[in-house]
C-alpha cells in the first residue's frame, strides 16, 4: 500500500511529465509546420529570373536579353518592381537599343534591390 505522501509525489511527476511531453510536441509541431511553409512558398519567380540573368552575365553571355520564359517569371513575380521590368523587356523587344540599354539598367537595380547583383559589363 501506499501514502497518500506517495501518491501525491508519484501525481506531480506524472503531471510534470505530460506537461513536457506536450511543450516538445508543440515545439515541433510549429518547427514543422513553418519548415513546410517555407518549403511551399519555395522561391520568388522574379528573383529566379535575376539569377538565371546574373549567372548568364557572370558566364560572360549577355545579360541584356531575357528570354520567354524568363520575361515570364519576371511577370509572374510577387514584387511590383520586377513585375514592371518585366513589362518593361516585353515592352522593349521592339523598341531598339535605346529601350533595351534602359531596361538593363531598370533591371539590374531590381534585382539588387532583392540581393542578387548582375554584372552588365561582363
Amino acid at each position: 500500500m501506499t501514502t497518500d505522501r506517495e501518491d501525491q509525489t508519484r501525481n506531480v511527476g506524472q503531471r510534470n511529465r505530460s506537461l513536457w511531453i506536450a511543450a516538445v510536441a508543440a515545439v515541433l509541431l510549429i518547427a514543422a509546420g513553418g519548415s513546410a511553409y517555407a518549403l511551399g512558398r519555395g522561391q520568388d519567380s522574379g528573383i529566379a529570373a535575376c539569377e538565371a540573368s546574373a549567372e548568364r552575365a557572370a558566364a560572360g553571355q549577355r545579360s541584356d536579353t531575357s528570354d520567354d520564359s524568363e520575361v515570364q517569371m519576371l511577370l509572374d513575380s510577387e514584387h511590383a518592381d520586377l513585375r514592371e521590368v518585366g513589362e518593361a523587356l516585353k515592352r522593349a523587344e521592339d523598341g531598339g537599343l535605346g529601350d533595351v540599354m534602359r531596361v538593363t539598367v531598370q533591371m539590374t537595380a531590381a534585382c539588387a534591390r532583392h540581393g542578387v547583383i548582375i554584372d552588365p559589363t561582363s
